[in-house]
């Protein structure tokens, strides 16, 4: 199944949902003890938030971690994953391509008496059904949620499966392809796809793992209001889905609405022995004094791949997210490491610091997806 195709079956996909914005009180959603909260699942809670530097921030907690499962196989000795459709309703375009399962708790426990998750089996007992090619935690956006991780399993079957609706095998060489796509693959499947091929060989032992902060930074909590904006100019507004290709058919839910555009640079340079990308170390106020892996902010230099995508629909309202990578010549380089840059990693080591668990950031994780997509000199 090529691109094309692929793009016409989330179009005819999408058409199945409606999304509206509402003003209407929603029961099941109620502030509590200061935060936005459901009264008939822990789905997640919004709360409003002081930081030590600058104005108050909208974050969410949620306590669970999301599963995120890619499946893998072999058709006529291909490589193959299983690829859904994603229907979400704060997608840019409303329906993504995503991994096998990209699910929360809450839905795949049936919390809420919706649909049986497919292909859940493999993710209760993945040893059962294949082996195991990665299975390790991942922290999403510090700038968003507090604390907040999810889990990658990656299984490769034992014995190829059938397809069901909503579901494609696609050669990895397509997948490939699709991360260079605008706003055709979630962020979890554009994660997953490099980590899956990091996985071949992948000794995490080589990577010294981040040490934890010397001191945690709590986040002080603020009284959350209705029609309260942070100091980025995020809000908070309730939308209602319909929709006959999810667990649930109908509901209503909060997401949040961020003003801006949020753009990720990753730079690199050329070197005689290859590329070497620029990195540093910081935190965001949601990971508690943690400091992550980042690409270094603010380099200039000449663009060499770029792509538009959107945050997760199902927290976000079309937020939209340019990932760019962009070469730099020696001399900035070094400049830049003499200043804000801690280190320029190789194509290799970096790869290894992406997979090791709880130790990059999701914005590193999803500029990568440029350098894997196709390769460069693609």
């Amino acid at each position: 199944m090529d691109i094309n195709a692929l793009l016409e079956l989330c179009s005819q996909h999408s058409q199945r949902t409606v999304v509206s914005p509402t003003v209407d009180k929603c029961p099941d959603w109620i502030v509590d003890h200061g935060v936005l909260r459901n009264t008939k699942s822990d789905y997640f809670s919004i709360g409003l938030y002081s930081q030590e530097r600058g104005g108050p921030l909208l974050l969410i907690t949620q306590n669970d971690p999301a599963l995120v499962l890619l499946l893998a196989s072999k058709i006529e000795d291909q490589d193959v994953i299983l690829l859904s459709l994603r229907t979400e309703p704060g997608l840019i375009g409303l329906t993504n391509l995503t991994t096998t399962i990209q699910s929360t708790p809450s839905n795949y426990l049936r919390r809420h008496g919706g649909k049986s998750t497919p292909f859940i089996e493999v993710a209760m007992d993945p040893g059962a059904h294949g082996r195991v090619l990665y299975d390790e935690y991942q922290y999403d956006w510090g700038s968003y949620y507090c604390g907040k991780t999810k889990r990658f399993l990656i299984v490769a079957l034992d014995s190829h499966l059938q397809a069901p609706s909503g579901f494609s095998w696609v050669p990895m060489e397509t997948a490939k392809a699709l991360l260079l796509e605008d706003h055709l693959v979630t962020n979890d499947l554009r994660v997953s796809i490099p980590l899956l091929a990091a996985s071949a060989g992948l000794n995490l032992d080589t990577v010294e793992p981040l040490a934890p902060p010397e001191t945690s930074k709590s986040l002080q909590r603020l009284e959350f209001s209705p029609g309260v904006v942070d100091c980025r100019g995020t809000s908070v507004s309730f939308f209602r889905t319909e929709t006959t290709t999810r667990e649930v058919s109908s509901w209503v839910q909060p997401l949040l609405v961020p003003r801006e555009v949020m753009k990720i640079s990753l730079a690199f340079v050329q070197k005689a022995s290859g590329r070497h990308y620029a990195i540093e170390r910081r935190t965001q106020p949601g990971l508690s004094g943690q400091e992550l892996w980042f690409p270094v902010d603010g380099l200039s230099g000449k663009l060499y791949r770029s792509v538009t995508t959107s945050a997760e629909g199902g927290r976000f309202w079309k937020y939209s997210i340019h990932i760019e990578l962009i070469e730099v010549d020696d001399a900035e380089a070094a400049v830049t490491q003499n200043s804000r840059c801690e280190c320029w990693l190789s194509e290799e080591n970096l790869s290894l610091i992406i997979a090791q668990p709880l130790q990059s950031s999701l914005e590193l994780r999803m500029a990568w997806s440029l350098v894997y997509g196709r390769g460069f000199g693609a």
